[in-house]
């Protein structure tokens, strides 16, 4: 089985936290429970 790895760079300030993916793509999370829930789903998508 040959996997592609996909890299995520996260940047965490107080009331956002902004990802980059390793394809260029730019995604924004509020830093919230909420927002940790939704970022979980991404990589979910992305696995």
């Amino acid at each position: 089985m040959n996997k592609d790895i996909k890299y995520f760079g996260i940047d965490i300030s107080h009331l956002v936290f902004d990802v980059t993916d390793s394809e260029g793509n730019y995604y924004q999370f509020k830093n919230t429970i909420s927002g940790f829930k939704n970022f979980a789903k991404l990589l979910s998508a992305n696995s």
